[in-house]
């Protein structure tokens, strides 16, 4: 419902990726608990475009039955228990490095756009700051004490910082222009602040 609802809208992108980044990582088991998603009770990895390590394991158990090899295939289903976990594991680690790698590379060519002001949308609230995320995806930290000369109070509940005096207040999802302020892809880290006009 939230997806649905926020389609079409400022954000709808964000409230997509967050939705997904909630949903529980799929594992692999040794026995069949069918798939969520496809709403399948029977479900297998068989064929994949990048072909990952589960798939053949089911096209090796599926020859070694198939062709008459059943100490074969025992022997794979001795350890079925570990190699779903090793691979649970091993697809962890492959979308962590995934993710570093992506931020490294963002950073790396956001350094040409030092002093530029883009669009943005907060992707996330804290006490010390607002996080946006550009167009582009990546995503960038807008310290608070940057916000202005207002003391700006946390909202957990609602994720929002507003000022007190001022009334400015910032939420989740709110659109913004920011200006990129400095660079760092060793860390990686994107700095940036509010652009002039965006305070509300």
């Amino acid at each position: 419902q939230a997806v649905s609802a926020s389609r079409g809208r400022a954000e709808g992108e964000l409230v997509s990726s967050l939705v997904l980044r909630s949903m529980k990582r799929a594992v692999y088991r040794e026995k069949n608990c069918g798939h969520y998603g496809l709403a399948s009770a029977t479900y297998c990895h068989f064929t994949s475009p990048i072909r990952r390590y589960p798939d053949l394991m089911v096209h090796r158990m599926l020859k070694a039955e198939l062709f008459g090899r059943p100490e074969k295939f025992d022997q794979m289903t001795t350890n079925l228990g570990w190699i779903c976990e090793h691979s649970s594991g091993m697809e962890r680690e492959a979308d962590d490095a995934q993710r570093e790698s992506e931020e490294l590379k963002l950073a790396e060519y956001l350094q040409r756009f030092v002093g530029q002001s883009f669009s943005a949308i907060v992707s996330g609230v804290s006490q010390g700051g607002l996080y946006a995320r550009l167009e582009n995806t990546a995503e960038g930290f807008i310290p608070v004490r940057t916000l202005g000369d207002d003391y700006f109070s946390f909202d957990a509940a609602r994720y929002t910082l507003t000022g007190e005096e001022t009334g400015a207040r910032y939420r989740l999802g709110q659109r913004i222009a920011v200006v990129l302020f400095a660079v760092d892809p060793r860390v990686p880290q994107i700095n940036l602040r509010l652009a002039q006009g965006s305070r509300r």
